[in-house]
């Protein structure tokens, strides 16, 4: 177990120490960009440092805290999906990743529910002999699905965003449409 936590750890440090070269050198770095790598860098300092100080709570609670937390930023990306959909004046698009956010939220609140009773010994009956949390987790894990897809079409023929920037081996040539390396 030990040897698997620290190389997700590390793969994790990898990934976002890729993620700041490729900004860079990009050229992409915003403040949305900062802001991702604040929180996922804080992110990672505390689940290290809780797998440091407390093996035995984070193998106990890891995966509900890493769940949860997954679910709560999907819920907060569809809510700023759907803000900058109603700033575009999409109103179809902010509706959708509305009621994903709801349901996430929703979904959350009832698993935290199922937590709770648990803690208090009323446990909840297993809903046609499935766990409720894993039912809640397939729900959260179909509206995460959902908010892909609705944003995969959205933004299906936006242009990429380097060809406007003018990065370095871009150049779009505005009479053919076409790349020029």
């Amino acid at each position: 177990m030990h040897n698997g936590v620290t190389a997700l750890i590390a793969t994790a440090v990898v990934g976002w120490v890729t993620a700041l070269v490729l900004a860079l050198v990009q050229r992409t770095f915003s403040r949305r960009t900062a802001w991702s790598l604040v929180v996922s860098g804080a992110i990672i300092v505390v689940v290290t440092v809780w797998w440091q100080l407390s093996t035995e709570t984070f193998l106990r609670s890891g995966h509900v805290v890493a769940a949860a937390s997954f679910f709560a930023f999907i819920a907060v990306a569809a809510l700023a999906s759907a803000v900058d959909a109603g700033r575009a004046q999409r109103s179809g698009y902010r509706g959708a990743y509305f009621a994903i956010a709801g349901g996430i939220v929703a979904v959350l609140l009832a698993l935290l529910g199922v937590i709770v009773a648990g803690f208090f010994g009323a446990g909840v009956p297993d809903v046609g002999g499935l766990s409720p949390v894993f039912l809640g987790e397939a729900v959260a894990l179909l509206l995460f699905a959902a908010f892909w897809t609705v944003q995969t079409v959205e933004t299906w023929n936006d242009p990429d965003p380097s060809f406007r920037s003018g990065a370095p081996g871009n150049r779009l040539s505005a009479a053919s449409g076409r790349v020029d390396a």
